[in-house]
């Protein structure tokens, strides 16, 4: 993912979009840019109904992204035979490196359908795309679901003009949603989930001279109805021209009973040049809060396309914040790469890595029944990988030995293919397969171990190359180009308590929906993404479950909107009463109650 931010609207140069299902690009030389590959294939055929198509694209040395202002209209989708055109969304990624069409329903079946990019698409440097055609051929697969799983979706009153970001229920029962500028909107829950009576907070802003990327937030456990307490995660927008200043990243915490009361708690953390930065937050059962820290590369090795930045010693890591710990603050965790002093391996440390490898994160969920869990945008095509030697002589503490940290030697790639989104079942110490030369991490995802098909492989890498010692591979594959991003797991009775425990994560680019996860303790058992209710969205990024109710809200990035989802109940049939031999239940004169005093 992720991340993104072109704020400032309307200049070609800070026009939204802001997630990623992919990002790093190959900048070439040529006269345009152009799509370079497409999914499904060119050709394909017994193609799911229910698919989005994707695109690679390259593009010229002027241009950093694709301009989201020239897709509509100008990206369709149309069935061959009769040139009908198929409604849908159509987005690219954060950092501009992919379009993405889904359709807003699924395709019918046994058809076949053209894609079309026109050359009035443009990237962000006023380039145009060369004219791209592709044609492929549904099947019959894709189009069933579980029809006694359906929620109903319900318009809600917001504030225009704004991406949100966040949403999060309070400890007094209100529904807290935050923006891509640094708004906080505060509204009343009514009985039956709708919102109301709206407070703007603007406490963020205004104790930062302005705008600030607000990603996470997450209530405090000490928190009361008359006294909230929220930890914030912000950092500094990003300019496409010369990208974010580094080290800006922030989490701060707002109190009392309108979010009055501000206070930096952590300082210095990494932001890289593009979306990447200080993302969601979610306390732990051990009280501590655990942050999600995105990369600063593409694949772990510095590249053009992210400002040639390197690896920090916190970057693409599960970060755990004890705040018990903290003592003055702000607390700055700059590191010594960066100019700083701050240690996280140091015992006293307040600030610590809890896992390694994880590259970037929108959030993180801890299960009732103890598991931690995130789902990673995985990169585009073109990121570098790092080359590694055996023993690694940095600063990083093996956790098993208490030793310094020794990994597999590996040789350095350069131009590797787009990688999978992943979901991660996060454990202390695991690495999750984005290298970091400061922590002695070099291999991707699961290197190329056999001659065979392997796990997470890269097969670009020699085969033998051994994943790094204490990567934990992943829970699920989300596959590519989704952008999977804020995500719940859902409580309730709600259709019998058939999603109880369930995963839930909004997929921002690709998907345009809920994607459902069911589970059994640590391990995924299966996926669905067309339930009733849960598709046909525009950008959403993050979601919250009233407890109370089992509604979700989801706020949609890209529709600038809150959407509540109610479970839905479907109305039991009349009651009639029996008929006797001798009469009938047309009788005109039933017996009991009369068949409308029935109705329920």
């Amino acid at each position: 993912m992720l991340f993104i931010e072109k704020l400032d609207q309307p200049s070609c140069a800070d026009f939204p979009p802001l997630f990623e299902p992919l990002e790093s690009r190959v900048m070439l030389t040529t006269a345009h840019p152009s799509v370079t590959d497409v999914t499904p294939k060119n050709g394909a055929t017994n193609v799911a109904r229910n698919i989005f198509i994707a695109c690679d694209v390259h593009l010229v040395g002027s241009g950093l992204g694709v301009d989201p202002r020239f897709l509509k209209g100008n990206v369709t989708l149309t069935q061959t035979s009769n040139n009908k055109s198929v409604a849908g969304d159509v987005n690219t990624s954060g950092g501009g490196d992919t379009i993405v069409f889904t359709p807003s329903a699924i395709l019918a079946s046994n058809t076949k359908y053209t894609f079309k990019v026109t050359t009035s698409v443009k990237d962000d440097g006023g380039n145009s795309f060369n004219a791209f055609t592709s044609t492929f051929t549904t099947g019959t697969a894709g189009g069933t679901v579980n029809s006694k799983i359906a929620f109903d979706k319900v318009s809600l009153p917001s504030p225009t003009g704004h991406n949100f970001t966040a949403v999060v229920v309070g400890p007094d029962h209100r529904l807290y949603v935050g923006d891509q500028g640094g708004d906080i909107f505060r509204y009343d829950i009514n009985a039956n989930g709708t919102l109301t009576n709206m407070l703007s907070i603007q406490t963020l802003k205004s104790h930062n001279g302005g705008s600030r990327t607000l990603i996470g937030m997450a209530f405090d456990p000490a928190s009361t109805k008359t006294n909230p307490i929220l930890w914030v995660s912000n950092g500094v927008p990003s300019n496409n021209a010369t990208g974010a200043a580094d080290w800006t990243g922030k989490i701060s915490k707002l109190s009392g009973a309108n979010l009055q009361n501000y206070q930096d708690e952590v300082t210095g953390l990494p932001r890289s040049f593009q979306d990447h930065q200080t993302e969601q937050m979610s306390f732990g059962p051990d009280g501590a809060l655990y942050i999600s820290q995105g990369s600063m590369t593409a694949m772990g090795a510095p590249d053009a396309a992210w400002g040639n930045r390197t690896e920090h010693l916190l970057s693409a890591a599960i970060l755990r914040l004890d705040t018990k710990k903290l003592g003055t603050t702000p607390l700055n965790v700059k590191t010594k790469e960066g100019g700083g002093t701050y240690n996280p391996f140091a015992a006293t440390a307040p600030l610590t890595i809890y896992a390694d490898g994880v590259r970037n994160s929108y959030d993180l969920v801890w299960t009732h029944d103890g598991f931690l869990f995130s789902s990673t945008n995985g990169s585009a095509k073109g990121g570098n990988t790092p080359a590694g030697k055996a023993p690694f002589s940095g600063t990083r503490i093996d956790q098993a030995t208490k030793g310094p940290y020794t990994g597999p030697a590996v040789p350095a790639l350069t131009n590797v293919p787009a990688q999978s989104d992943y979901l991660y079942n996060i454990v202390k110490g695991g690495y999750y397969g984005h290298p970091n030369p400061l922590r002695g991490e070099y291999v991707e995802n699961g290197g190329n171990p056999t001659a065979g098909v392997d796990k997470g492989e890269v097969a670009q890498y020699p085969v033998g190359t051994k994943p790094d010692r204490n990567y934990r591979g992943f829970a699920w594959d989300l596959g590519k180009f989704e952008s999977p991003d804020g995500a719940i797991e859902y409580k309730g009775n709600a259709f019998g308590g058939a999603l109880n425990g369930s995963l839930m994560i909004a997929q921002y680019s690709g998907g345009d929906n809920i994607v459902v996860l069911s589970r059994s303790g640590s391990k995924i058992t299966g996926a669905v993404e067309n339930y009733t209710g849960l598709t046909g969205y525009n950008d959403p990024l993050d979601l919250a479950e009233d407890l109370t109710t089992g509604n979700i809200y989801v706020a949609e990035w890209g529709g600038q909107r809150i959407t509540l989802l109610r479970p839905h109940v479907t109305t039991p049939a009349p009651a009639v009463a029996k008929a006797t031999a001798a009469q009938s239940v047309f009788s005109t004169k039933p017996t009991g109650d009369s068949l409308a005093s029935q109705v329920l």
